[in-house]
This record gives C-alpha cells, sequence and structure tokens, in this order.
C-alpha cells in the first residue's frame, strides 16, 4: 500500500533499475510520476539559453544547476494530479536538492520516501551503453538482457527506440564517480530520518518490485 501525501524518490547508480520500478509504481497506485531525465532532456531540445546550458551538463555528465531542477520539480508538482503524493525518478542528487525538496514536501503536506536500488560497478555499464527506450511509451530495453523482438522498434507500440544522448562509455563513468560523490551521502540523511527503502536491483524486475510494494507498506503506515 502506498499512502496518500507520500512523495517517492528513486536513488542508484545509472542502470540501476530507477525508472523502471518508478513506472511499475506509477501504474499500481496510480501516482504521477515525475522523470527528471526526460524533462531535462525534452528542454535541451529547446533554443533557449536554459536549453543550451541543460544540452551542456548533459553531455558531459555533470549534475544539473540546483536553481533549474527546483524549478522544473515545483512547476510540475503543482498541478492537481500531484494533490495526493507523486514519484520522482532522478531527483535529488544531493543534500542541497534533498532539503530543498524536503521543504517544498512540507509546504505540500507530504512526506518524502527514499528507495534505493543498489548493483554492483560491472552492471552499471552492461545495463547501460546497451539500453534503448521509447520515448513514446516509456517502455525500456537492453540489447544484452532485453532485446526487443525488432531491432530499435517497441515491442509495446511499434515506435522507434532511441539511445539517450548520455549513454556513451566516458559519460557513464563520470555520472556513476558523480553518483559515488554526490548522491551516496543521501542515504545516510533518508537513513537517519527512517525514510530510506534499500532494495537488491540485481533481482529481476518482477522480484525487485514485489519487495520494493513490502517495504513501502512498512515505512508508509
Amino acid at each position: 500500500m502506498l499512502r496518500p501525501n507520500t512523495i517517492v524518490i528513486f536513488l542508484g547508480s545509472p542502470g540501476a533499475g530507477k525508472g523502471s520500478q518508478a513506472r511499475l509504481l506509477s501504474r499500481e497506485y496510480s501516482r504521477p510520476l515525475i522523470s527528471i531525465g526526460d524533462t531535462l532532456r525534452e528542454i535541451s531540445q529547446q533554443r533557449t539559453s536554459v536549453g543550451r546550458k541543460v544540452r551542456r551538463a548533459l553531455a558531459s555528465g555533470e549534475l544539473m544547476d540546483n536553481e533549474i531542477i527546483g524549478k522544473v520539480v515545483r512547476t510540475r508538482t503543482m498541478s492537481p494530479d500531484c494533490g495526493s503524493g507523486y514519484l520522482i525518478d532522478g531527483y535529488p542528487r544531493n543534500l542541497d536538492q534533498a532539503e530543498w525538496l524536503d521543504g517544498w514536501a512540507a509546504h505540500q503536506q507530504n512526506k518524502v520516501v527514499a528507495v534505493h536500488l543498489s548493483i554492483p560497478k560491472e552492471l552499471v555499464f552492461t545495463r547501460t551503453l546497451g539500453r534503448w527506450n521509447c520515448r513514446a511509451c516509456g517502455s525500456a530495453f537492453n540489447i544484452d538482457t532485453h532485446p526487443p523482438k525488432i531491432r530499435q522498434s517497441c515491442d509495446s507500440c511499434e515506435n522507434q527506440l532511441e539511445q539517450r544522448i548520455d549513454d556513451v562509455a566516458e559519460i557513464v563513468e563520470l555520472r556513476y564517480q558523480t553518483f559515488e560523490s554526490e548522491t551516496i551521502p543521501l542515504l545516510s540523511y533518508y537513513e537517519l530520518g527512517g525514510r530510506l527503502i534499500s532494495l537488491d536491483g540485481q533481482k529481476p524486475i518482477e522480484s525487485v518490485f514485489n519487495d520494493l510494494q513490502m517495504a513501502l507498506n512498512l515505512v508508509t503506515t
């Protein structure tokens, strides 16, 4: 069970399965999912100063500016569909962002719960460098572990699959290093508050989701 007025965030290295679990949870409990990565990739296509700034950050693997991301989260979560809580994939990424989100959650009379998906570093590259995503329906595939039936075509809606612009070896390594230095300290932050769920992300997707549901039932009741 996922109680109302709960914000669930997902922490983990690149390729840990955050997006997959967030989409499953969103469908199961009819809670809106805010994918920060997808939103920023859309902004990066804009011919504006912000679009160019976001595009440079995505291409370099650097963390995004706190002010830009805060504005994205605040604007999206003021929508009526977020009134009973929501899910965020890709935020917060550092302590400043976590503290900002707690303040925003308090303003909305919500509670933040963090889900940490753990995988070994070698699996980060296996999963990340081989993944393809469907922008139309959000389905995810991997050429090594979960290939589509037809190359570069989505099994669900038959739209063309795409690779993320930051899914190249050099960028993945930088993102992993950033995760270790900036995001891992968040685990202690949420654990001290009794708001951390830690799961083994190496398990099959369905098994991880079952673990997630059981853990949420304990944490949010």
